[in-house]
């Protein structure tokens, strides 16, 4: 456990988001032993805390900014040496993905209190330990998008502008709410022709459905987007024409990008390693973004699991939230300690420490409220700055979203600023003038999809969720990275 004066030396990097510690521990879990084990790169000081708000949970995840730039340079050896090494943890990760839709789903239809759960329970827990340990480390790369760019391209760099090296580093393949969008619109081409109800159309909606129940699910709340769900969802398309044509001409785009990017390989000859480190890093943001998906399926059944203990046994659902996934069979048993325990971290938050070798340690009470002060002033700065991802200059009201309940304070013209964008996201998205988050880069979420919306976006700013409130009126100027408050709200 770190100390709060060691604490206070350390240069941190900070992500945040909605969560609560029963999602976002999971990750935890394999970030400590598991993670180093299996790959040899790991989280070096690694902490996080859950504190509730008005709105719901939030989650901080800080790491040692210098000692994680050494592990990167591991990275960047690793892929030197081109082996088979990433290739293999890939492989590994997209296994266990596919095991922990199957048993997750699987044990859904049982009873907490049969006999075959627990059992059954820490095979789903294994088999998302396995997905975690293997993909965990494409997070270390988050703060480090010049040093990436640099390895990519190296002498070659100077001759790219920065929109050329945005395209660059665009993604080959659809995002898998892109995705969702183009199967619909499929279904839609057909429901125009056969109608809505023909039983063609039922059939692909139900297909449909299984591909996608998972679409929503984030870290703090879950949903099963069933046939009704997407049936209403095709007959909104069917009555908003304009809505259909965004969709065709967010698909054309990407196309566009994606031919505009195999031109500036040629016009650069782009080659050898440098195209070998180019592709790899196009194929982490594909990898990101499936690792979302079956992680926001795993979420869907730990969410639907405590709500069956909470049912079944009679515990808090609010309670529940406060554990941990491995302390979920000691919560089948009743265990009093483990129960007691959830009271005293409902009562303010906890805080994880995560070691390279050792076991999650978990911390109760006002301890995570004091960290949390502590580490926050370490990361405050006198001006917001952040990473240019989408060019251009706005002037804006600010509504900060920290999750999906803070959507409705969007209206159009104002300015998003989060933590991070999800594709959940990407609704609020089209109202923007401009994004502005806490983390990420040239190749986040936010960014990839403000160049296709053409809207100013700057990312990893650090602070912005914290330095701006609802309400301010900000210039953002994108060109240089740099966001200033003209008028703060009252």
């Amino acid at each position: 456990m770190l100390t709060k004066k060691k604490v206070k030396t350390i240069k941190w990097y900070r992500q945040s988001g909605a969560g609560i510690p029963l999602c976002c521990g999971m990750p935890f879990l394999a970030l400590s032993e598991r993670m180093f084990k299996k790959s040899g790169f790991y989280f070096p000081n690694d902490l996080g805390t859950f504190l509730k708000t008005k709105t719901g949970f939030t989650f901080y995840h800080y790491f040692d900014y210098f000692l994680t730039l050494e592990q990167v340079k591991k990275i960047f050896v690793r892929l030197k040496n081109n082996n088979d090494f990433f290739k293999t943890l890939k492989n590994d990760c997209y296994l266990a993905a596919k095991e922990i839709e199957k048993t997750g789903l699987a044990i859904l239809k049982n009873k907490v209190i049969s006999r075959s759960f627990i059992k059954e329970y820490e095979s789903f827990l294994e088999w998302n330990m396995k997905f975690w340990e293997n993909s965990l480390y494409i997070d270390l790369l988050d703060p480090f998008e010049s040093q990436i760019i640099d390895f990519i391209f190296g002498p070659t760099k100077e001759k790219l502008d920065k929109n050329d090296v945005n395209t660059l580093l665009s993604p080959d393949e659809l995002s898998n709410l892109q995705k969702e969008q183009k199967d619909l619109s499929s279904i839609y081409k057909i429901a125009k022709e056969k109608g809505i109800d023909s039983p063609e159309v039922k059939k692909l909606i139900n297909k449909h459905s299984d591909n996608y129940y998972w679409l929503k699910n984030d870290y703090e709340k879950a949903e099963y987007l069933d046939e009704k769900y997407f049936s209403k969802k095709l007959k909104e398309l069917v009555k908003n024409q304009a809505e259909v044509k965004s969709i065709i001409n967010g698909l054309e785009k990407f196309e566009e990008v994606k031919k505009n990017k195999n031109a500036l390989i040629n016009k650069y000859a782009i080659s050898g390693n440098t195209l070998r480190f180019l592709n790899f890093f196009n194929w982490v943001t594909t990898y990101r973004d499936d690792r979302k998906k079956y992680n926001q399926i795993a979420n869907y059944v730990f969410i639907e699991i405590i709500e069956k203990i909470s049912k079944e046994i009679g515990i808090g659902i609010d309670l529940l939230k406060y554990a941990v996934p491995d302390e979920i069979p000691l919560i089948i048993k009743r265990d009093k300690k483990t129960i007691a325990e959830l009271k005293k971290r409902a009562n303010i938050g906890l805080i994880v420490f995560a070691g390279k070798t050792t076991k999650l340690e978990v911390v109760s009470g006002s301890i995570a409220e004091e960290y949390f002060e502590i580490l926050e002033k370490t990361i405050a700065a006198s001006e917001i700055r952040g990473t240019t991802v989408s060019p251009g200059k706005v002037i804006g009201i600010a509504k900060i979203i920290l999750n999906q309940k803070d959507f409705s304070k969007m209206d159009n013209g104002d300015v998003i600023v989060a933590s991070m964008t999800r594709p959940e996201y990407v609704s609020i998205m089209k109202k923007a003038a401009a994004v502005i988050t806490d983390e990420g880069g040239i190749t986040c979420h936010a960014a990839i999809v403000s160049r296709e919306l053409n809207i100013p976006c700057i990312t990893g700013t650090q602070i912005a969720t914290r330095s701006l409130a609802d309400g301010d009126l900000i210039d953002v100027n994108a060109n240089h990275g740099l966001v200033k408050i003209i008028k703060k709200a009252k």
